[in-house]
């Protein structure tokens, strides 16, 4: 849309896994504290083990879920 680029709505950038990507850019402007998008959106599991970690489950656990293929990724995450 000529009047999104115009008004400078999407941001280019180079993902690490995914290559060149085209996001909107945050919908606010603030003069004394712009905004920027400083970091991508997780791979799938990337925070998986974590957040079920901060939930109470044991390595056994997620290993478990991991081999069933419930957590949708065959490797522990970063």
């Amino acid at each position: 849309d000529e009047h999104l680029r115009a008004v400078n709505f999407f941001a280019h950038s180079r993902h690490p896994s995914e290559g060149d990507t085209v996001l909107a850019q945050l919908p606010l402007n603030f003069s004394a504290t712009p905004t920027s998008i400083h970091r991508y959106a997780p791979q799938l599991g990337e925070h998986g083990d974590e957040v079920l970690r901060e939930l109470g489950l044991s390595d056994d656990e997620l290993h478990e879920l991991r081999q069933s293929g419930a957590l949708g990724t065959s490797t522990p995450s970063p």
